[in-house]
This record gives structure tokens, sequence and C-alpha cells, in this order.
């Protein structure tokens, strides 16, 4: 059975929120399956606590391997505001069936980009919620570039896609620890040896933070 580490960082800032460390299988999403673990796995060490006292605004940007119903539920009700990737079917598809036909006239030279929004329902899904949909006619491509987002958001469909397209800087920070800190080098035998070298490795990438901003500051 193998083994992955789970982190989350803070919006915009890039601190680390909190790591836990999972059975790859967690993580393993099937459309239908309900593991009670995958829900906890959104939850790290410390955070809810921390940030519900506070009474701030928790978001939660995820690819594809989130899009499940029990995920979307679990948000739901711990008040989150979330923007979600969607593996493209027939039915959406024919959704915005108008935006798939090329756009009359000489080919442009330019990207054009065009976005729909409208509720949409999967047959595993308890209710309808809303999809945000982007396509982009790319020049000399002959089909479209399509992208599916499932939210809770109440924003223009433009800006859920700018708010979701920024999850490429978590990608930078989780990159960081990767190659900085090396917190993916977890070759212990035991589950629990291997929990605890990336809890210290995730206090050396938060210390490495702490002492950068404190750089910053005084420079």
């Amino acid at each position: 059975m193998l083994h992955h580490p789970f982190a989350g960082h803070a919006l915009g800032v890039g601190d680390l929120v909190g790591g836990s460390y999972r059975w790859r299988h967690y993580l393993g999403f099937s459309a239908r399956s309900r593991h009670p673990a995958r829900q906890p796995a959104i939850r790290h060490p410390g955070a809810d606590s921390r940030y519900r006292e506070r009474n701030l605004r928790r978001y939660f940007r995820g690819d594809a391997a989130f899009a499940a119903p029990d995920i979307y539920e679990f948000l739901e009700a711990e008040g989150f505001l979330y923007t979600i990737r969607l593996k493209a079917n027939t039915v959406l598809q024919e959704c915005i069936a108008h935006l798939l036909t090329r756009p009359v006239g000489r080919p442009p030279s330019n990207v054009r980009r065009y976005y729909a929004s409208f509720s949409y329902q999967a047959g595993s899904w308890n209710k309808k919620r809303r999809v945000v949909a982007k396509v982009e006619w790319h020049p000399g491509e002959l089909c479209p570039r399509v992208g599916f987002i499932v939210t809770n958001l109440s924003r223009p469909a433009e800006r859920v896609v700018a708010f979701y397209n920024h999850r490429g800087t978590a990608e930078q920070h989780i990159k960081e620890g990767k190659n900085a800190i090396k917190w993916t080098r977890l070759s212990c035998r035991k589950f629990r040896n291997n929990e605890v070298r990336l809890q210290l490795h995730a206090l050396c990438l938060q210390a490495n933070h702490l002492m950068w901003d404190q750089m910053t500051h005084f420079a």
C-alpha cells in the first residue's frame, strides 16, 4: 500500500497551514466511493480550530481528483467556498454546445475565450450545483480547449476561473516543499515513522518561511 503526503497552504502568502500523511487509497477517488477518511484529509491538524475561531472565510481549490460528492457535501457543511475541476462528459458539453461551434469568419490571430455558467446535477450528487465552463479557441487549432469547474462561489464566471487558476501558486508552494525540504523522501517502512518525518519537514519549511518574511521585512 502506498502512502501520500497531504499539505495545505494559506491563501496568497504560502505559509503552511498543516500537513498530514495518508494512505494512497484515501486519495484514489472514485465518484461513488464514500470513504470516511477522505473528509478529514481536507482538515489539517490544528487548522480548523485556529481559523474557525477567527470567523474567516475558508476557500478550497482542487483538481479533478477531488471531484466527488462526499467532498462537496463536506465542504458545504464546513462552510468552505470551493472551486473544483470537473472532468468533461457528454452532458456538460451539451450544456455549452453553442460555444463549441467554431466562430464564423476568418480564424483570429489571438485567443478567444468564452465563459458560461449553469446548474448541473450528476447522478451521484444529492442536489444541483453551479458549474462554470471556459472555452478557448486558439489560432491554428481545430478544436477548442474546454474546462469545467464546480463551485459554490457567486462571483461571475470569469472571476471564478481566475480564482481557480491561482491554484498554480499553490503548486509552487508544494514544489518548494518537494525540492527544498525533500518532504516526499519518506523512506521509512512504518507509516507512523514517515508521518513524524513529514511533520519535521513541514516544521523546517515553515521556519524557512518565517525567516524569509523577517529578512524581507527588515530589508
